[in-house]
């Protein structure tokens, strides 16, 4: 247990000693639980409604008391109970408070049957302490083991209702002392079993749950990495076992940044330093890139590529991809710790095919044409500008205030007609 944090618990009650844990343990519990909670509420409501045949034949002359006890008290309060425990507008009070809820109706209840023990005192006859044993015995084991109390709340109700049977016994006249002694022993015998057995049941329930939900958090970590290294659909994709994945898109607007003389400068700085400035840009690129609804493929040393138009298709992947290189140039032009540093931005549309490759640090990539024709509008652009091809311009269209460079030889292209 030790392997996870905040899991200490009180030996004797079990209750985590983090009260924030220990809420939310029971709120799990009652999540698990809602569906049994019903079942353990029925037979409840069903014995306490098909007991009182039982009573009118051994003792009529009680009979009027016991049904306006039975019937008008403890049934009622049985079935608002049951309304509250599964009705949905009760279910954030349910797991806040479902075993204080489950005390307070279950020691109501008991203190009732004790009422109908009680009824029957002055009738001074053997069949009265042989009742109130079988009273004790078939609802003893309720709080224990049926609607699956905290074991420090099974253990005041059990032991509650254990007392007011023994002071009724006691009370009456009738009954030899014998028989009175065997029952209160067996009372005794059978609460000191229960409650162990509710204490165990409660320990492995805590430490099962303490194994689930630490299953939970790496498998969310887990997740967050995946998601980290790959698009969430593209993720869920590989998660189904599919393989391989590999797609074929029409229409695509590739980015790729450089940043401009970082190898003289990577020269001159502290590995610390320079990794510390890496991260502090492309995190923000990161930022501009999830807000703009651009996929990041990835970096290469200082080099920062990202996609619009994948992997699910959108219209505005030109629009969107030039809103975002704009906008990063506007992020280092206005960072106060940028110093002279600058990117180049390239820019280019067309079809692309995407998928994942590796096995173990694998990644999602793109290749072809485009591709090679952004990384080229990024190698052939200047500092602290976005150069775009023919392709992506028409695409924008007035969206954005464009220059025309002309045309360039870019090499592996020829010649190649851009704009700012």
């Amino acid at each position: 247990m030790s392997a996870f944090p905040n899991t200490e618990q009180n030996r004797v009650t079990l209750a985590f000693l983090d009260p924030e844990r220990e809420a939310t343990y029971w709120s799990d519990f009652y999540t698990e639980h809602r569906v049994f909670v019903k079942w353990a509420f029925l037979p409840a409501i069903l014995g306490v409604a098909g007991w009182g045949p039982l009573e009118w034949m051994l003792f009529p002359e009680r009979f009027g008391q016991f049904w306006f006890v039975r019937y008008g008290i403890l049934l009622p309060g049985l079935l608002v109970g049951l309304v509250v425990a599964l009705h949905p507008r009760f279910v954030p009070f349910m797991r806040r408070n479902t075993q204080e809820f489950a005390l307070v109706l279950v020691a109501w209840s008991f203190l009732w049957l004790g009422v109908l023990a009680v009824l029957l005192i002055d009738l001074q006859q053997e069949r009265h302490v042989l009742y109130v044993g079988l009273l004790y015995a078939v609802t003893a084991l309720y709080p224990y083991v049926v609607i699956r109390m905290r074991f420090l709340y099974a253990s005041m109700v059990g032991w509650g209702f254990f007392l007011i049977a023994v002071g009724v016994l006691f009370a009456a006249g009738s009954g030899t002392a014998f028989s009175k002694l065997v029952l209160v022993a067996a009372g005794s015998l059978f609460n000191f079993a229960a409650m162990y057995g509710a204490y165990l049941i409660e320990r492995l329930h805590r430490r099962a749950w303490l194994t689930s939900r630490a299953l939970i958090d790496e498998q969310a970590k887990a997740e967050r990495l995946l998601l980290n290294v790959l698009p969430s659909v593209i993720a869920e994709r590989l998660k189904g076992m599919e393989k391989p994945i590999a797609d074929s898109f029409d229409a695509v607007t590739v980015l790729f940044a450089d940043i401009a003389g970082f190898t003289p400068l990577s020269a001159t700085m502290a590995p610390r330093d320079l990794v510390d400035m890496l991260d502090t840009i492309f995190s923000a690129f990161d930022s501009i890139a999830d807000e703009h609804g651009v996929e990041k493929i990835k970096t290469i040393g200082d080099a920062y590529m990202a996609a619009a138009g994948i992997p699910i298709p959108r219209e505005d992947h030109a629009t969107v991809i030039c809103a975002m290189a704009l906008q990063m140039q506007q992020w280092l032009h206005d960072h106060p710790q940028r110093g002279d540093i600058d990117v180049r931005i390239g820019v280019h549309s067309g079809p692309v095919v995407a998928g994942v490759i590796g096995r173990r640090k694998f990644i999602y990539d793109l290749w072809g044409d485009t591709v090679n024709t952004a990384s080229r509008m990024e190698s052939h652009g200047e500092p602290g500008r976005v150069q775009l091809t023919e392709a992506t311009r028409a695409l924008v269209g007035s969206t954005f205030e464009l220059l025309p460079r002309g045309v360039i030889e870019v090499k592996g292209l020829g010649q190649v007609e851009t704009w700012w």
